[in-house]
């Protein structure tokens, strides 16, 4: 069984972090990977509701990257550790 994660930048509280999760791979009518577990997980991991989380995918916040591990070029799905998007 294939492992899906989300990676995003998340806002909270004005402040940024790089964040990465486990999701269930489902997608929703137009193709678009579900991430309520990703959000979920965020929530939980830094104690706040959900509508308090904003991501650089969803939500186009702006942050500098040279302050986090990964920048923009990262966020998205990874199916066992690969981006989605290198997946043929």
């Amino acid at each position: 069984m294939d492992k899906y994660t989300w990676k995003d930048i998340v806002k909270i509280k004005g402040k940024i972090y790089a964040e990465e999760h486990t999701i269930s791979g489902e997608k929703d009518e137009e193709d678009i990977y579900c991430i309520d577990d990703f959000f979920e997980a965020v929530a939980k991991k830094h104690k706040v509701e959900i509508d308090e989380i904003e991501t650089y995918m969803m939500g186009g916040i702006d942050f500098d990257h040279n302050l986090l591990s990964y920048g923009a070029e990262m966020c998205g799905c990874y199916i066992n550790g690969v981006a989605e998007w290198l997946i043929i």
